[in-house]
């Protein structure tokens, strides 16, 4: 927005000095003996009008990429989080599942709702959005919070 406020400030500047440098009033004869400044100064505030204009339609065109990337199917899902209530258990050597086991103390547990007791991470993490976001709710059978938010921000 600044760029475009000072391209339109420069190019009021550089239209009324031509205009009194081209006039037929007192003031263009008083400005006569700087016509070649005059013109040089509008040469490069034309210039750099042209610049920063080019620079802000560059910045608009990134801008638009990096938000078409965002929100595409093709978009790679980093999923970190379980089911809601289930537990994330990890071996050590990077195997992440969740369980629908909710140990609440003393050998005491609750079952949360779903289809399946386990769910392996790596069927889910790390894929593309187009793979997990249509199967994640049939497979699983639970509410997923994180995983459903992320599902519907892209479009249909």
């Amino acid at each position: 927005m600044n760029t475009l406020v000072f391209s339109i400030i420069a190019l009021v500047f550089a239209a009324i000095m031509l205009t009194l440098l081209i006039g037929k009033s007192k003031y263009a004869e008083m400005v006569r003996p700087y016509s070649a400044f005059i013109i040089t100064v509008q040469v490069g505030l034309i210039i750099i009008v042209i610049w920063a204009l080019y620079r802000v339609w560059v910045y608009e065109k990134k801008l638009s990429d990096m938000y078409e990337g965002a929100y595409s199917k093709n978009r790679i899902l980093r999923v970190s989080t379980c089911p809601d209530y289930w537990t994330l258990s990890e071996d050590g050597n990077g195997k992440r599942e969740c369980n629908r086991k909710y140990d609440i103390g003393d050998g005491a547990y609750i079952t949360m709702p779903g289809k399946v007791d386990k769910v392996d991470m790596t069927k889910y993490d790390l894929k593309l959005a187009k793979e997990v976001c249509p199967i994640y709710k049939n497979d699983v059978g639970a509410a997923w919070s994180s995983l459903k938010a992320e599902c519907e921000s892209y479009p249909p």
